[in-house]
This record gives structure tokens, C-alpha cells and sequence, in this order.
């Protein structure tokens, strides 16, 4: 029997790995889940997964996770090669300095910065909440239904007002559901299903600390979603 692929509709005749197994530094660990791609779309992921393994690896508050630490160890010769120049210098230009004060106000001094391509990272979020929801469910996202993804920098970017909402969506439907442990210290997910739809909803902790989430729902209601979500995220401070 053919398989269709995870992301259209095309044949499958090859697999991908959830979540990317560009995150995690050779000798890789070994990852229970893959799902059903074509090779079109599985040869057209790698640039999103490389800018979500750099963005990651380059958090000063993940520096201490042990797939991170050989990560940067392998930058210097990651960045060497020919064909890496190009990214390099995509990278580069995303760098700059910001000042750093605490909460309270006290001045901390200048660090790096990161100025993160937001949409890449949602692309690998949508990715790994349809290779789950298939993974979960044994049957890929119904037609007409789509995923809406937030990175960690859209929670923090809220107002009040509707942090409580994002907060309700997600940490109270959530609460009680285990996560499942994909890597160890790598990544782990739970979810939540309605019953007798499509709609699901997600959380993912890369490397312990770094959380996204996803839901799956109408197209209709991405698209009405879509209009209202902000755009402007504060860069992410480096490790140094």
C-alpha cells in the first residue's frame, strides 16, 4: 500500500525525522518517531532546521544543555566549509549588541544578540505538530484543517490581557498530560485532543528549557488568527 505524504499530497517514499535530527550533534541519538514525506518536501526542510538548531544552540540560557555544548563546540568547523559560507553570512547579518538590564532596571552591560528569523521557526513548529498529530493519531491532518503555531518569543511579546487567554488555551488544557520524551535533555511533547475532532493542541520543550506550541484547527480560523497575532520580537541574547 502507498503511503501519502505527512505534508501533501504527493507519494511518500522517504522519512522524516521528528524533531529534526539536524539538532542534535554526531554520533546523533537515536529518534523513535519518523513520518511519511515525499522527497520534496523532506529536501526543502533543512534550511528551516539549521536556522532552528543555530537559533537554539545560540541562547545564552540553553548553553548549559549538553547536545548545545557539543553543538557550539562544532561551529568554528561547521562555518569552515566552502559551501557554508552563504549561511554564515546570513547568520552574521542577523547578529548585533543590545543593552541587558534586569527586571527591576539594573544595568547589566551589553551582550550579543540574535535577531531570530521568526518565520523559519514557525515552519519547523508546524512541521513537527503535523508530523505528530500523524505519529499520535496514525493518520495525517484531515483536509481543511491547518496548524497555528507560537514560539516562546510570542508568549513573552503579549500584553496582559491576552497572555491570560494564551495561558488558558494551553497551560490549562494541558496540565494534567504527561510529556513524552522524544531525546532525552533534547525533546519532549504533550497534547491534548477534543474529542471527535481534529483540534489538538500542543506544547514542545527543545533541550529542557525552550518551549513552542501548536494547535491544529480550521484553515478559516488560522487565516482570522493570522491578522491579529504581533510580528515584532525583542533578538534573543547569545551565549557567549
Amino acid at each position: 500500500m502507498q503511503l501519502t505524504c505527512t505534508y501533501c499530497n504527493r507519494v511518500a517514499n522517504t522519512k522524516d525525522h521528528i524533531p529534526p535530527k539536524g539538532m542534535f550533534p554526531k554520533p546523533r541519538p537515536a529518534s523513535p518517531i519518523t513520518v511519511p514525506s515525499c522527497s520534496n518536501c523532506n529536501s526543502s526542510f533543512s534550511k528551516d532546521d539549521e536556522h532552528l538548531r543555530d537559533f537554539l544552540s545560540f541562547r545564552e540560557e540553553l548553553s548549559d544543555n549538553p547536545f548545545v555544548k557539543q553543538l557550539n563546540k562544532s561551529i568554528p568547523r561547521r562555518f569552515d566549509r566552502p559551501q557554508s559560507h552563504g549561511y554564515f553570512n546570513y547568520l552574521h547579518a542577523r547578529m548585533g549588541e543590545e543593552t541587558v538590564k534586569t527586571t527591576s532596571g539594573i544595568y547589566l552591560g551589553r551582550k550579543a544578540t540574535f535577531n531570530v528569523d521568526i518565520k523559519r521557526i514557525e515552519r519547523v513548529l508546524g512541521r513537527i505538530t503535523k508530523g505528530l498529530y500523524c505519529h499520535c493519531f496514525e493518520n495525517k491532518l484531515m483536509e481543511g484543517f491547518n496548524t497555528q503555531v507560537y514560539t516562546q518569543e510570542y508568549f513573552l511579546s503579549l500584553e496582559p490581557e491576552h497572555e491570560e487567554n494564551f495561558r488558558s488555551i494551553f497551560q490549562s488544557n494541558l496540565a494534567n498530560e504527561q510529556w513524552f520524551v522524544v531525546v532525552p535533555n533534547g525533546f519532549e511533547y504533550k497534547y491534548k485532543a477534543l474529542p471527535n475532532s481534529a483540534y489538538t493542541v500542543w506544547i514542545f520543550r527543545f533541550y529542557s528549557k525552550y518551549y513552542g506550541f501548536g494547535v491544529t484547527l480550521k484553515e478559516e480560523e488560522k487565516e482570522r488568527q493570522n491578522k491579529n497575532k504581533p510580528i515584532t520580537y525583542r533578538p534573543c541574547i547569545m551565549t557567549e
